[in-house]
């Protein structure tokens, strides 16, 4: 019996000593593994080595603390609003451009309508000195026209054929030929070489 005894011890001795071998084979070949980047054994071992009665303490995952969580959701937060404050500055700046963009528009409007306005009333006072113009020719016209040709001839000899002419043609074509008759024939032939170009 006792050399059933010894046998026995030297059988579970060998089979204990094989155990620790195969374990180490493996937790080497694990780490080989891990380090080739093959496989992600700090995952597989942690959680089961965590459970191990004496080694468990030294795999266990460290305990992340509520002071570390609110760091980390604290610097989140400040890396949002830096971000945001960066659009914000961008949005502002762009919004400035276009506000530039906008009153450069203004100024150059204002002064296209001052300048309009400007023309307006030049036109309008032109258009107000044309008929004033136009008025006087209508009124002298209507002057000569009941004057007697030859006393309407003697008035416009003295005067310059041009003005002559914008009178004439404001008069009945029956008065214009009468007068002209009665006009030397220099200054008939004068006006009519105006009144014809």
């Amino acid at each position: 019996m006792a050399k059933a005894a010894v046998k026995r011890t030297g059988s579970s001795a060998t089979v204990v000593l094989l155990l620790i071998a195969i374990i180490t084979v493996l937790f080497g070949g694990m780490m080989w593994f891990q380090y080739l980047g093959i496989v992600d054994a700090e995952s597989l071992i942690r959680p089961l080595a965590g459970r191990l009665p004496y080694v468990g303490k030294y795999f266990r995952y460290p305990v992340i603390s509520s002071s570390l969580l609110k760091e980390e959701r604290i610097s989140k937060l400040k890396q949002s609003i830096t971000m945001r404050e960066e659009a914000l500055q961008k949005r502002e700046l762009e919004l400035e451009e276009k506000d530039k963009a906008v009153l450069l528009r203004e100024k150059q409007i204002e002064s296209d309508r001052r300048e309009i306005e400007e023309e307006l009333k030049a036109l309008e006072a032109n258009k107000k000195r044309y008929d004033e113009t136009e008025y006087k020719y209508s009124m002298l016209a209507k002057y000569y026209s009941n004057m007697k040709p030859e006393n309407s001839a003697a008035i416009i000899e003295a005067m310059d054929d041009l003005l002559v002419v914008d009178i004439l043609q404001r008069m009945d074509p029956q008065a214009v030929s009468r007068i002209l008759m009665s006009l030397s024939a220099e200054k008939a032939g004068g006006i009519m070489r105006r009144m014809s170009q």
